[in-house]
């Protein structure tokens, strides 16, 4: 008899339409559980960076505040494996999300900006 663990859809969406792309290496997470996500911008030249427009200047392309929203669990971000955090400027990047346990599926909104 082989186990199975529940598991959620991650689903990852960019913020705004001028954003460039960006892929992640996990679509699943345990219900109730964590996985550690590993993001890449895949268009040459884009960065991640905030998800909100500045409210000041909204015309602008530089998004500002959270590196990421998450809808249906919570993100922790980490340092990848050459010890780089998320720090909002460069095209690769690691966090975790945990799942809150009734959600359906797992939203996650990031933001890429030209570099």
């Amino acid at each position: 008899m082989v186990d199975t663990v529940d598991t959620v859809k991650i689903i990852f969406n960019k913020c705004v339409s001028f954003s460039g792309l960006a892929k992640f290496d996990v679509s699943l997470c345990p219900k109730g559980g964590c996985v550690v996500v590993n993001g890449e911008c895949v268009d040459g030249g884009w960065v991640f960076c905030g998800t909100e427009r500045d409210p000041d200047n909204p015309s602008f392309a530089m998004l500002h505040g959270e590196y990421l929203q998450v809808y249906g669990g919570t993100f922790e971000l980490l340092k990848d494996d050459d010890g780089e955090g998320w720090s909002g400027d460069v095209g690769t990047g690691r966090f975790s999300i945990t799942h809150d346990g009734e959600s359906a599926e797992i939203l996650v909104i990031y933001g890429t900006r030209a570099d």
